[in-house]
């Protein structure tokens, strides 16, 4: 599958409040990410360099993301696939996030974000 690379336009009152995420708060959405897209295993792996921690990925097994739809997920803040839902969609488990924001409080950590997806 080819590479495919979006611009989101995100307004600095967006990125005041996404900044303030604490490295932790980051981790745990995407990790909550994984969970409501059914995940049974979810990885969170650390790479060191000699001027600290480097990368920070997070690897799961759950639905993925439909290449066709991947544009718009990334191209737009709300307007969450969760927000009208109670249950994930395998598993029936109850679903975390509804805001359709989370995925980029990932960029509080990092200034190069990247999802692969399957």
């Amino acid at each position: 599958m080819a590479e495919k690379s979006f611009n989101v336009e995100v307004q600095i009152d967006y990125l005041d409040k996404v900044s303030k995420s604490s490295a932790l708060q980051a981790i745990a959405e995407l990790v909550w990410n994984a969970l409501d897209a059914d995940a049974e295993n979810v990885y969170v792996d650390l790479t060191e360099s000699e001027l600290g921690l480097s990368h920070i990925f997070i690897r799961d097994d759950g639905n993925g993301i439909p290449y066709e739809n991947a544009e718009k997920l990334f191209s737009s803040l709300g307007g969450s696939w969760k927000k009208d839902k109670v249950l994930s969609e395998r598993k029936s488990r109850f679903l975390h996030g509804k805001e359709g924001q989370g995925r980029f409080k990932a960029f509080s950590i990092g200034r190069y974000i990247e999802w692969n997806t399957t």
